[in-house]
């Protein structure tokens, strides 16, 4: 029995450490170099591209494009492309059963404002999938932003309250790698559970259940329900 419990608690401690190297969304983590040629593929991938002019060397220059949360139209430079597998850590990209090259494939990212891709880096945000609609919505956890502008540019005053619940704008049957959207609403829930943004009876149920954006999850997450998740198992930062 003492070998037996010995074996059992080492296979916990070691997937509690996997679940920590696997956090990745962490604020000291972010690469601050942004990729200009995977932000124009994440843009043009998703449909997103508003105007472009042609440069002097014959190049397509995209001047406006369309955040993918807030649906308005912004000049290119104040749009971010998020990788949902950060770039800095690309080797985590295999445990979703990626290639190392998918790191920079244009469904490993999404388009939207500086002010909501830092919110989602913190897990302060997250997106919940609902399989019946197939749409991914904005869901905001921290309750300090909720006031806060998601926009300096006066074309949109809103709030992230005012966001809250929006739905990701997509083409038809296009995703980002909902496996991997998944995993960082587990991590995310988990913290405003932890920070008590959220309480033990809100209805996050359904999306832990039916969502089948968890099926193809990592081994080490499986069966992590609302109910047993456990910041401090899963992350080693709040």
């Amino acid at each position: 029995n003492a070998v037996n419990e010995l074996r059992i608690d080492i296979k916990n401690n070691e997937t509690r450490r996997v679940r920590r190297e696997i956090d990745c969304w962490r604020t000291n983590n972010r690469t601050m170099v942004e990729s200009a040629d995977f932000k124009c593929t994440v843009l043009r991938f998703y449909g997103r591209v508003e105007s472009e002019v042609t440069d002097d060397e014959g190049n397509a220059v995209i001047v406006y494009g369309k955040c993918m949360i807030s649906d308005r139209v912004f000049p290119y430079k104040q749009l971010r492309p998020a990788h949902l597998v950060k770039h800095c850590q690309p080797q985590l990209i295999s445990v979703y059963g990626l290639n190392p090259n998918d790191i920079d494939n244009p469904r490993n990212g999404i388009v939207i404002l500086v002010a909501i891709e830092e919110a989602f880096d913190r897990k302060d945000v997250c997106f919940l999938y609902d399989p019946l609609g197939r749409n991914l919505s904005l869901r905001v956890l921290n309750p300090g932003i909720l006031n806060s502008r998601i926009s300096s540019n006066l074309v949109d005053l809103r709030t992230f309250g005012d966001i809250n619940g929006f739905l990701l704008q997509l083409p038809e049957n296009v995703f980002p790698y909902r496996r991997i959207l998944s995993v960082h609403a587990k991590y995310a829930c988990a913290r405003a559970l932890c920070k008590e943004w959220v309480t033990e009876d809100e209805n996050f149920d359904d999306y832990f259940d039916i969502s089948e954006a968890g099926q193809a999850e990592i081994e080490c997450l499986e069966g992590l329900s609302w109910n047993t998740i456990n910041y401090h198992d899963v992350s080693s930062t709040v």
